[in-house]
């Protein structure tokens, strides 16, 4: 809690001691930057209070008397200030050295109020300040500080102007005393009333409205109405910022206005567009009269409302204004708007200038108007200069519009190369009556015609003499008597002065042009001299030269005169020569051919000439520019070099009519490209040249003459690396048929044929389209598979492999059949840049693709069979089950092969038997196995004709079946001629032991559980028996039946296993296992008992039996005489 106290403590003590801090700090030695208040004014900061001046005075007392009362006047922040009230009108002393440097007094001032200040009576230099107070800066509202030995401070006219508030006269001694700026000083200060246009009058009544105007534009100010021409007064002050009134202007017509007021107070004036859109605007200084208009703006003529607006800067006052509109007679105005040209050319080329021409007259112009270009050394049009061309408008232009106007011709070919003003003449045959022909003249910028040359070549070769000109009378160069034609010649700062004889026969003019050298900078001289050097005419001008004796005493006088061209070197002796132009009489320009010289700069601008033992031009080098060959120089080699993979493009160019010739041989000396001036251009480029294009190379270029004399340009271009060129070497795809689901192989090699890849990577895919070439699946991606090749450098111009690899593409299920081909696209997101794009694509041969699904739509178990008929009768009757039967059914399984399907088979894993017409289990093949003797008539495999041929005598009693009216007459009985029993007559010893069956009654069924009982059911011998086995037997069952069922039983779990253990094995074996389970079964449903000596073959034999309609026992027992013979032993 203590620390927060004294913190607490701190920060009050912190927050009294801020104003000090920002008022007092460490002055510097910078200038002072002052700081600006919401009001514009600069912030007075204790800098500027201590940046005083020098004075002699004496220093202050102890007891100082500043404001008429005892102590010194300290400061504002300091709460030291002089108090001298309200609205203070006072004369003081105050008094001001090296350790007092200010002086503040404070005063108030009421509303409408305003002060004025002069110090006066002080030593050497001091400042005087009007100071006010902005949330806790001080900004000073006027000051004076160079008007000794008086200054004066002022808030009229400043943002404090009849402002109420707390206020500070500041008195500095200049330096803070220093330099004797000490001493006593008297201040005077006046506060008055100033009056405001409320005093005047109440309310205002601006221009006649019985109001004050409104202040902005935007207040819906009053219309004064149309077509006015009157005056009107009103008044402002410093709380009323401005006013402001519309006027109607009619078509035609313009409005001008000029604003006077009274002395002491500065009014500005605008003229504006109803949205704000400044025409015309007026600020004099102080109270000078302000005037604006409408005409030659581009409202000129106009109709519409226009806002005058009267704006406060300083005082309270009346003004008075006078507008006039006035009737303005339409004309057209042609001006240049822009200029643009391609800034460079050579002699004898054709150029093209653009001028944008604008009417910013008042009438829409229909006559048609002429535009010319010309080319100046300096910014004027004169007869010296050179005429591009002109052309003639003639399509009319309204007013404000702009057309652009194209000027084309050729440059001359006998300009002095450098730099040339491009001028720009409208209507120079005055067709068009103009609103202002001063503005038909417009300068475009500077136009670059070959080479400039800012010194004198060596040797000289002024006027085409062969030397220097001397610079004496005795050593001048003779133009002869009467001349009229053109010199050249140069000079510089090593040859100052060039000086030309002519000799003028009497009454014959003499006028003398000098255009300057055309390079910036250059400045040449004029003088025209009697022999004994007086001059008679000079110019000194900047531009062309003018001297003539007219208007001499000379005039139309014989005798030699002297002309004097001297050079100018400016301050410094800087400025550059060059060539000029001397121009005697008016000569037709065209007709100078100047003499050939070669340019000081040397061949291609390389400082000097190119040997016949050859110039280095380095490797791969990018250079062009002009060489010379002469009479003494007939012959200019170059050497150079090219790095690998880079290329390089010459171009040799001359005028027709020189017989250059330029040769490129190779290091070995062989010849590699030739011109001439039949085909000067393109000499030779190493791209597309696969002998160099890329390659490591050394070359000599060499430009003869051939007797010629002139000039040539040689540009020689280092051109960048071929870009890579992928494409594809081969691609391998399947070439015979192929189906669905089946995986095909894909290689393929992709080849650069061309520049270096620099490492970049490329993304490829292969692809599967149709015939009609849509795409069906993407078979590969290199970028799928994260195996993006890339370009190396080494990979180039040799045809060397960028990618050769291979993979696995598996046809897609739904793949439809037909034609199809693999689409290998290189490059597929395009981040190589090629020479060749065209070559990304490669298709291989095309190859077929079958469907299985749509080969097989209408052959669903895909056995050959169709589903539905198609016109042949065969339709599959196991759709959904393959097979290959085509006996008794198509397309159903088969085991054996034999055409008749498995379920109708009677050995289904037998290809020898597959009917059995009689049903006795035997195939009707009588070649086959177990093959039916007798296949329509059911049998036995045992029949008397063979398998499968009935037994003739079933019961073996003797009588064959036909005859045999008993034919189950069980074995051993002895039986009649009809196969019936024979009864032998029972001896009558026990009438009570038995009952014998009549013959005519029926015989009962034989006991199904023993086979071999043939008494009757009422025999009592037999119920006795079966009544022992029933009481000997097991739950009620003789044990012989619990034997038979449990049998049963075994065998049903021994089948049920086996049947289980086989399912896979064939039809033939299930059907064959089925018989014995069923022979099995039949044992249960009557045929005795299954012993040990009974096999499955005989109960299978007994079951066939029981199915062509024997009786249990009788099959039984028939089936034992060939299976258990030893029965009847």
């Amino acid at each position: 809690m203590r620390s927060l106290r004294f913190f607490v403590g701190i920060m009050f003590i912190i927050t009294a001691l801020t104003p000090i801090i920002s008022i007092h700090h460490s002055p510097d030695n910078t200038d002072v930057d002052n700081e600006i208040n919401p009001f514009g004014e600069p912030i007075l900061k204790d800098d500027l209070r201590k940046d005083i001046k020098h004075a002699v005075g004496q220093p202050c007392p102890a007891l100082q008397n500043d404001g008429g009362s005892p102590g010194d006047a300290g400061n504002a922040t300091t709460n030291t200030a002089k108090d001298l009230g309200a609205n203070p009108t006072i004369s003081f002393t105050g008094c001001a050295d090296t350790a007092d440097v200010e002086d503040w007094y404070e005063f108030t001032m009421d509303q409408d109020y305003n002060v004025e200040a002069t110090m006066t009576n002080y030593a050497n230099d001091y400042d005087l300040y009007l100071v006010f107070e902005d949330n806790g800066s001080y900004y000073i509202a006027d000051s004076s500080e160079f008007g000794d030995p008086t200054e004066s401070v002022s808030s009229v006219g400043s943002t404090i102007e009849s402002t109420p508030n707390t206020y500070w006269i500041v008195v500095l001694p200049y330096n803070q005393g220093g330099g004797s700026s000490i001493g006593d000083y008297d201040l005077a200060i006046w506060t008055n009333y100033t009056e405001s246009c409320l005093d005047w009058a109440n309310p205002q009544n601006d221009a006649n409205t019985g109001q004050d105007a409104p202040q902005n534009w935007t207040e819906s100010p009053t219309n004064m109405g149309n077509n006015v021409t009157a005056t009107y007064t009103g008044c402002m002050d410093v709380t009323d910022g401005g006013d402001v009134f519309a006027f109607d202007v009619p078509a035609n017509h313009t409005i001008a206005v000029s604003l006077s007021m009274e002395s002491g107070v500065d009014f500005d004036l605008r003229l504006h567009q109803p949205n704000g859109s400044v025409i015309d605007s007026s600020g004099s200084f102080d109270d000078a009269d302000e005037f604006v208009t409408s005409q030659d703006s581009s409202f000129e003529n106009q109709p519409g409302t226009y806002y005058l607006n009267i704006t406060h800067y300083a005082g309270n006052g009346n003004y008075t204004f006078d507008v006039w509109t006035n009737y303005s007679v339409p004309v057209p105005n042609l001006a240049v708007d822009d200029v643009t040209f391609e800034p460079t050319a050579n002699p004898g080329d054709i150029v093209s200038v653009n001028i944008t021409v604008i009417n910013d007259g008042t009438l829409d112009l229909s006559d048609a108007f002429m535009v010319e270009a010309i080319l100046s050394v300096d910014n004027g049009n004169t007869w010296v200069d050179h005429n591009i061309g002109n052309t003639t408008w003639s399509s009319g232009l309204p007013i404000n519009a702009t057309q652009v106007v194209t000027v084309s011709g050729a440059v001359p070919t006998n300009i002095v190369q450098g730099e040339y003003n491009v001028i720009v003449v409208l209507d120079s045959d005055e067709m068009v009556t103009e609103k202002n022909e001063a503005d038909n003249v417009g300068l475009g910028g500077i136009m670059t015609i070959g080479t400039a040359v800012n010194a004198c070549a060596t040797p000289q070769d002024d006027a085409a003499s062969g030397a220097d000109i001397g610079e004496t009378v005795a050593t001048s160069f003779d133009l002869g008597q009467d001349p009229e034609l053109e010199q050249r010649g140069c000079i510089d700062s090593s040859d100052g002065a060039d000086m030309y004889k002519i000799t003028i026969s009497a009454n014959q003019p003499l006028e003398v042009t000098l255009v300057t050298a055309p390079i910036s900078g250059a400045d040449f001289d004029l003088r025209l001299l009697l022999p004994n050097g007086t001059v008679i005419d000079s110019s000194l001008s900047v531009g062309d030269d003018f001297v003539t004796l007219e208007g001499s005493d000379y005039e139309f006088t014989a005798g030699d005169y002297y002309v004097n061209v001297t050079y100018w070197g400016g301050f410094g002796n800087g400025n550059p020569g060059g060539t000029y132009r001397l121009l005697v009489g008016e000569p037709d320009q065209t007709t100078y051919v100047p003499p050939f010289a070669c340019s000081a700069d040397g061949d291609l601008g390389l400082g000097e000439d190119a040997p016949a033992s050859g110039i280095s031009l380095a490797g791969n080098p990018s250079i062009s520019g002009t060489g010379c060959l002469s009479n003494s120089d007939t012959e200019d080699v170059y050497t150079f070099e090219t790095d690998e993979y880079l290329n390089t493009e010459i171009h040799f160019n001359s005028s027709v009519d020189q017989p250059f010739t330029a040769t490129l041989t190779s290091a070995a000396g062989d010849l590699i490209a030739s011109v001439d001036n039949q085909s000067y251009g393109l000499l030779f480029e190493s791209m597309n040249n696969m002998a160099f294009e890329g390659q490591e190379n050394s070359f000599t270029l060499t430009i003869a003459s051939n007797g010629g004399e002139g000039n040539y340009d040689l540009e020689i271009s280092e051109v960048s690396a071929a870009l890579p060129d992928l494409a594809p070497e081969s691609l391998s795809c399947p070439t015979t048929e192929t189906y669905t689901d089946e995986e095909i192989t894909l290689q393929w090699e992709i080849n650069n044929l061309r520049g270096p890849g620099y490492d970049q990577s490329f993304v490829f895919i292969i692809e599967l389209v149709n015939s009609d070439n849509e795409t069906v699946n993407t078979m590969y991606s290199s970028d799928v598979a994260g195996n993006n090749p890339s370009i190396s450098d080494a990979t180039t111009y040799n045809s060397s492999s960028v990618s050769s690899y291979f993979a696995f593409f598996n046809v897609p299920t739904e793949t439809t059949s037909g034609d199809y081909r693999c689409k290998l696209i290189i490059d597929t997101t395009n981040e190589i840049s090629e020479e060749n794009e065209s070559n990304n694509i490669h298709f291989s041969e095309p190859f077929y693709i079958q469907n299985e699904e749509e080969l097989y739509a209408n052959d669903v178990d895909r056995d050959g069979y169709n589903s539905t008929d198609t016109g042949d009768g065969k339709v599959d009757d196991c759709p959904s089950n393959p097979g290959s039967s085509t006996v008794d059914r198509y397309g159903c399984p088969d085991l054996d092969s034999d055409g008749v399907s498995n379920d109708n088979d009677i050995r289904p894993n037998d290809p020898t038997q597959w009917y059995d017409t009689d049903g006795d289990g035997f195939g009707d093949n009588p070649n086959g196995t177990d093959g039916d003797q007798c296949p329509d008539v059911a049998g036995d495999r045992f029949g008397d004709n063979g398998v499968g041929c009935p037994i003739l005598d079933i019961d073996n009693d003797g009588v064959l079946n036909e005859n045999d009216l008993c034919p189950e007459t069980p074995v051993g009985v002895i039986v009649d001629s009809t196969g019936c029993e024979i009864i032998d007559e029972p001896e009558d010893n026990d009438t009570d032991s038995g009952n014998l069956t009549e013959p005519n009654e029926p015989i009962d069924p034989v006991d199904e559980t023993d086979a071999g009982d043939t008494t009757g059911s009422g025999d009592d011998s037999t119920e006795s028996t079966d009544e022992s086995e029933s009481e000997a037997g097991l739950f009620g069952m003789s044990y012989t039946m619990v034997g038979i069922i449990g049998g049963i039983i075994v065998i049903l779990l021994a089948t049920l296993i086996f049947v289980r253990g086989r399912s896979s094995k064939s039809d033939a074996f299930a059907m064959q296992e089925k018989a014995y389970a069923d022979a099995g079964y039949a044992a249960v449903a009557g045929m005795g008992a299954v012993d040990a000596s009974i096999t499955p073959e005989q109960l299978a034999y007994e079951q066939q039996l029981i199915a062509a309609g024997y009786p249990a026992d009788y099959a039984r027992a028939y089936a034992d005489q060939h299976f258990r013979p030893w029965l009847k032993q």
